[in-house]
């Protein structure tokens, strides 16, 4: 399946990102944390829940990195430049229940 990514305008519109083009570091690590926690879309509704699962993600599982390598510290403020100033920004990955993002993360919990 091909990545599709991008985000939803104020006005309900959609702008896509390029995403095997020109990235941004922010839009690279969105592209890797929405496949990692499994939340394929980002807004004020899904924000708080968002964070929660990365920072379990970083915790338990490593750092998100770019495509060169660079380690993104994932704070509000990255997911505010991520936002843009738009209304949602999303991609085409799976979608994960908090139910089984918990139950994987409490296995990579006991493997340390």
């Amino acid at each position: 399946m091909a990545i599709r990514a991008g985000y939803e305008t104020q006005d309900g519109g959609a702008e896509m990102f390029p995403v095997y083009g020109e990235l941004t570091v922010e839009q690279q690590a969105f592209l890797i944390m929405t496949m990692s926690v499994g939340m394929p879309r980002l807004d004020e509704k899904t924000a708080d829940e968002f964070v929660r699962r990365v920072d379990l993600w970083q915790t338990y599982v490593g750092p998100f990195l770019t495509e060169g390598g660079r380690t993104v510290p994932v704070t509000r403020e990255i997911l505010a430049e991520i936002l843009n100033g738009h209304k949602a920004a999303w991609t085409n990955a799976s979608r994960i229940t908090k139910r089984d993002f918990d139950a994987a993360i409490k296995k990579e919990k006991g493997a340390r």
